[in-house]
């Protein structure tokens, strides 16, 4: 079997991200999905749409000042729905492996930007590394919707970054898929509705 070139910066991105990988999974195989506070919040927002169709139009307040469906966006809740949908009793594995994909989408979006700006391969595999072990190692892993978030909101401004630094103009598709993307951030995460 021929050994792998470690000189050739293909094979070098392949085993960084290869790497996070193996963290982020190690994380996982060790504490499993880490649920907060606010998870619960979720994840009950998540069942009231799974069971009832008063969550559109009725708050409950009889039990708290703030009903859980008048605090959180709905976004969240229907990534945990459709989990629960899809995967049942392990729904949760899902969310946190979904989390992982779109935070590594993210990492490689951190490696282009930082190549583009630096040219430097090296400073792109560094740039990456950080960003995939620093503050994702927990949110990634956490039922909450920071990740998602922020990982959604990283790709748009790297996409954006890349595109400047390129000088090009994005195509329709792209502007398509940039809105698409801020519509997305703003019905994950509540705080983004304070940001229009």
């Amino acid at each position: 079997i021929p050994m792998p070139d470690v000189t050739n910066e293909k094979f070098q991105t392949i085993a960084l991200f290869s790497l996070l990988i193996v963290i982020k999974g190690t994380g996982l195989a060790i504490y499993g999905p880490i649920f907060l506070p606010d998870s619960v919040d979720f994840t009950r927002f998540a069942d009231l749409i799974l069971k009832e169709g008063l969550w559109l139009s009725h708050i409950d307040m009889t039990h708290e000042l703030w009903g859980v469906t008048s605090f959180r966006a709905v976004g969240y809740p229907l990534v945990l729905v459709m989990a629960k949908i899809v995967g049942g009793g392990v729904w949760s594995w899902i969310v946190i492996l979904v989390q992982f994909a779109v935070s590594l989408v993210a990492a490689a979006y951190v490696f282009r930007l930082t190549r583009a700006l630096s040219k430097s391969h090296w400073l792109g595999l560094l740039a990456a590394f950080c960003y995939g072990v620093g503050q994702t190692i927990v949110l990634d892993q956490t039922i909450y919707s920071n990740s998602l978030n922020a990982s959604i909101l990283l790709i748009l401004a790297c996409h954006l970054g890349i595109s400047i630094i390129d000088r090009r103009k994005p195509s329709i598709g792209e502007i398509a898929f940039l809105g698409c993307g801020i519509l997305a951030t703003f019905l994950i995460r509540e705080i983004g509705m304070y940001l229009q």
